[in-house]
């Protein structure tokens, strides 16, 4: 369960292992319980929690001589400490696992540490580090790859490549993380994390409805099993789309929400989503002028399902922007087409049932929204179009 990241059934059995634990006075079942629960906190966002159960089950593993489940602690615990943004702490942590001589760990290294370290140099904004890293886990299909390994690795792959500007690479990793991710590991965390990644792809390539749509599938996923800071990187995610939209104030409350949550839980934002974030502060702040403070205060008093429903219902209700592919209605998507194809506007009057003076007028609206000039213009921008959408 806690590999597939099923965190509710996972607790009960958890619970259930404590009381046996608690009566037979074994330590080896106590830090596993201990283990568990921490890993159940950390992706909670209950860092304060996780901590503290990380470091008992160390200790009882020590006590114990168990370097398994005591190598699992340290390095989940240094995924916590990369998660609440205390990079050094958490690189001393792995260093210990992963060095020998007489400051090495007892416990060693495996693959959670290589996740774990792999993780840490992303949050130090070290993409090619993490590459590196990761090369230590299998992803082919020769029967050493362990599927949730595989899909985590690939997942981490995805955000490297992505914060190199490797497109088309951070597609394939993240297209094979979703592959490995599927039933029978059927791993919500992993599957969301991938729409996540892929929203901030869709969204780099300027494919705006996809980008949202994979960021709001991805808060669905997240609100429903409860995986609090991938809800308010989602959230953010969607903050940044509703000002690209010109949903200014939208934008500002869902980053007001998250900011309160970020404080509360001690959850920084990671350097790769830093640039994204502050030029959104900026947009919203040159449009919204003296509002600002009144919209962030109406967003810092949302809870985080008040967020989450705000998000959804705001999507439904927002209106179509004023510029970009976005903007065009469903009639002059079908107007580009077909002039992309070389009609002439009385062809395309013909094959859509409308007046020419009706096309003409389209088209006026579409140079306006694209910024384009001449139909070869238009051509050319609705090719690249459909090549960035595969």
């Amino acid at each position: 369960m806690l590999i597939q990241h099923d965190l509710d059934p996972a607790r009960a059995v958890l619970d259930e292992l404590r009381d046996a634990a608690l009566e037979l006075d074994n330590l080896f079942f106590r830090a596993w319980y201990q283990t568990g629960n921490g890993f159940i906190a950390l992706f909670r966002g209950d860092l304060e929690t996780a901590r503290r159960e990380f470091e008992r089950a160390i200790g009882d593993c020590r006590t114990v001589g168990d370097p398994s489940t005591g190598s699992i602690a340290v390095s989940w615990l240094a995924e916590c400490e990369t998660l609440g943004g205390e990079h050094a702490a958490a690189a001393r942590r792995l260093s210990s696992l992963t060095q020998s001589g007489p400051d090495a760990d007892e416990f060693g290294a495996d693959e959670p540490t290589v996740i774990a370290a792999a993780t840490l140099a992303l949050g130090l904004g070290d993409a090619d580090g993490a590459l590196e890293v990761l090369e230590k886990l299998p992803v082919d299909d020769s029967g050493l790859a362990v599927p949730v390994w595989a899909a985590w690795s690939q997942m981490l792959r995805g955000a490297a490549f992505l914060a190199l500007g490797d497109a088309a690479a951070a597609d394939a990793a993240l297209q094979d993380a979703r592959r490995w991710a599927a039933p029978p590991l059927a791993n919500p965390w992993i599957a969301s994390g991938v729409d996540y990644q892929l929203g901030v792809l869709a969204r780099l390539r300027g494919q705006t409805r996809d980008a949202e749509r994979l960021h709001h599938d991805a808060l669905a996923v997240r609100h429903e099993h409860g995986f609090l800071p991938g809800i308010v990187d989602s959230l953010e995610a969607l903050a940044v789309l509703a000002a690209d939209g010109e949903s200014y104030r939208e934008g500002v409350r869902l980053l007001a929400a998250c900011s309160v949550v970020r404080t509360a839980h001690g959850l920084p934002r990671r350097p790769t989503d830093v640039d994204a974030y502050e030029a959104c502060l900026v947009l919203v702040g040159e449009r919204l002028g003296d509002e600002l403070a009144s919209a962030w205060a109406e967003g810092e008093a949302l809870t985080v399902d008040e967020a989450v429903a705000y998000a959804a219902r705001a999507r439904s209700e927002r209106k179509r922007p004023s510029s970009g592919w976005d903007a065009l209605t469903p009639m002059e998507h079908q107007v580009v087409a077909l002039a992309a194809e070389g009609l002439t506007n009385p062809q395309i009057a013909e094959r859509l049932f409308v007046a020419r003076g009706t096309v003409k007028i389209h088209l006026s609206h579409i140079f306006s929204k694209l910024g384009v000039a001449t139909r070869s213009e238009l051509a050319s921008a609705a090719t690249r179009r459909s090549a960035e959408d595969g």
